[in-house]
């Protein structure tokens, strides 16, 4: 096998959408993980400003090559960190280029069963749709949905709504729609999963989840992904290829959209892209990352404060 045809690109941050500390569970090096290890964090000490990796063998590739291989895929999975805009930019790119073949879109940023009209001022039309500008920091993914609206294709919403997602934390398995339930049940998560994702949503809430919600909590992100998955099912009815645009916890294959998708769409060729950062990393994690997608597109990182120096801290009860 030949070596890994990249030098460093510095360190990466694998995240699930949200700017956090992203503490990542080690798995085994497969030979495959051992390249993309390699290729990651090869030689050298000046990170690249973009890097794409394809994780079944930690080759880099260049855009084209990328747009090559993505040709007569049915489902293309983009993940994204939300506030970095490098990672808008390129799916922005992506999307100008795969315009060709009139996908439909579907947006984790928009409500399920909602869609875009693309007529009118764009921000009127994502709010119309169920798009909060505030909660989603526009205009961060103003580029990207501009370069949505242009492929011509329709936007589908794919999130539930807030509220319902509230409901599900408290009210548990009681508060999921019909449609949404028989999809979770259909696609269980195997204990590994299970506990990747629990342990997951514990550092993305900086280590200060009381465990009492992480079951809500849980089923909650489940019920997001089914959702989309579900969208995405309608959105194929075009004929046309269908792209998601999500956080990387709902595209990656161990625990998110895919798992549902393997039920749902058996048939369908789908690939799941996340978007990392070139901030942090060690060989271990690069391996890890192997078995969560198929690409990795790794960019600058986003400007921001640690998230964690904000985050309230649980309260203790006074001394007797």
């Amino acid at each position: 096998m030949p070596a890994p045809l990249c030098n460093n690109p510095g360190k990466m941050r694998p995240d699930d959408g949200r700017p956090s500390s992203g503490r990542i569970f080690l798995q085994r090096l497969s030979r495959a993980g051992a390249l993309l290890a390699a290729c990651l964090l090869g030689p050298g000490t000046a990170a690249a400003s973009e890097r794409i990796v394809a994780t079944a063998d930690g080759q880099a590739i260049g855009r084209e090559v990328l747009l090559q291989r993505l040709a007569g895929h049915d489902l293309i999975l983009l993940g994204e960190l939300h506030d970095n805009p490098h990672h808008h930019a390129a799916r922005a790119w992506l999307l100008e280029k795969l315009a060709a073949t009139r996908p439909a879109i579907v947006a984790e940023h928009l409500e399920h069963g909602r869609q875009a009209s693309g007529n009118g001022p764009l921000l009127a039309d994502l709010e119309s749709a169920g798009f909060d500008a505030g909660n989603w920091r526009w205009p961060v993914h103003q580029a990207l949905f501009e370069a949505a609206r242009r492929t011509g294709g329709t936007l589908h919403g794919g999130n539930i709504p807030r509220q319902l997602a509230r409901d599900i934390v408290k009210r548990g398995a009681d508060a999921l729609p019909a449609d949404v339930a028989a999809a979770i049940a259909d696609a269980p998560l195997d204990a590994n999963a299970r506990q990747t994702l629990e342990r997951d949503l514990l550092d993305s809430h900086c280590g200060q989840l009381p465990a009492t919600l992480i079951p809500g909590l849980s089923l909650a992100q489940r019920a997001r992904d089914a959702a989309m998955s579900l969208a995405i099912g309608t959105a194929l009815n075009s004929g046309h290829p269908v792209i998601l645009l999500a956080g990387n916890g709902h595209v990656r294959r161990d625990y998110g959209i895919p798992v549902l998708l393997e039920r749902q769409q058996p048939g369908r060729r789908r690939v799941a892209i996340g978007f990392l950062e070139s901030d942090t990393a060690n060989a271990a994690q690069a391996a890890a990352l192997a078995s969560r997608f198929d690409y990795l597109w790794i960019t600058e990182p986003a400007e921001r404060r640690d998230p964690c120096l904000d985050f309230p801290k649980p309260q203790t009860a006074p001394a007797a």
